[in-house]
């Protein structure tokens, strides 16, 4: 089973991941970069395929309210055109967040796809991605619209334990992850992150939490809208197909 992006596909390369296959975004990944994502935007993560596990989605959709579309069902290659093009013309701007897959295999052609889209993007990378030939080949005619932001310190991921059916923090990544952003158009002072932000559990009023609610039901029934318009849209291409 292909399971990529928040399970990052797999970590063979790194002897420390190597017994470990399943690996998870935490929320503070996206919280230390929630500030550089645009309030108008519908964002779009699109490599779950067959991640049942990943609250990537749902970490975004709290921490920026904007509506996040996200399925574990769709394949990316597949879907991402219908995708931009459904949200487009419901006149709405749309934007790419998510922590693709490090296996060369699925990461190359993702790169190259998401160059194709053209549709701006924040991703999470190792480090080191960023040095290879390919990633320079495939960002060649691009550079002006790239960007890198820095976090302070390493991102440590969640494993999964399949005996526990349990998650939990690595504390010993041994690689340095960097956010890879193309046309986003962030401040150059933004490039750098001064600290970084852990998930915080805060005890919330009744007023706030009735306000909470009111901002996911209308979330939902706005995602609802989206999802019933994409499929449609991936409908009429099988038919055309046909």
């Amino acid at each position: 089973m292909l399971r990529y992006c928040i399970t990052m596909a797999n970590f063979k390369d790194c002897p420390t991941f190597a017994v470990h296959d399943d690996y998870y975004t935490p929320r503070y990944a996206w919280e230390q970069i929630s500030h550089l994502i645009p309030k108008d935007v519908v964002i779009y993560e699109p490599f779950c395929l067959n991640s049942i596990l990943s609250e990537s989605a749902k970490h975004l959709e709290e921490i920026t309210r904007n509506v996040v579309l996200s399925d574990t069902t769709w394949d990316f290659f597949k879907v991402g055109a219908v995708v931009k093009q459904s949200v487009l013309s419901c006149d709405k701007k749309i934007c790419i967040v998510s922590n693709p897959p490090y296996d060369r295999k699925i990461l190359e052609p993702a790169l190259k796809e998401l160059i194709n889209l053209d549709i701006p993007f924040i991703i999470l990378l190792n480090s080191n991605t960023i040095y290879t030939n390919y990633f320079n080949n495939i960002f060649k005619n691009h550079r002006k619209h790239l960007q890198i932001v820095f976090p302070s310190g390493k991102i440590n991921f969640e494993k999964y334990d399949p005996e526990t059916k349990t998650k939990s923090t690595t504390s010993k990544n041994p690689f340095y992850c960097t956010y890879v952003c193309y046309k986003m158009n962030i401040p150059t002072k933004s490039l750098y992150l001064d600290k970084r932000i852990k998930a915080k559990t805060t005890e919330k009023t009744k007023k706030q939490l009735k306000a909470q609610l009111a901002v996911k039901k209308a979330l939902d029934n706005y995602k609802t809208f989206f999802r019933e318009l994409i499929i449609e849209d991936l409908e009429k291409e099988v038919e055309a197909e046909v």
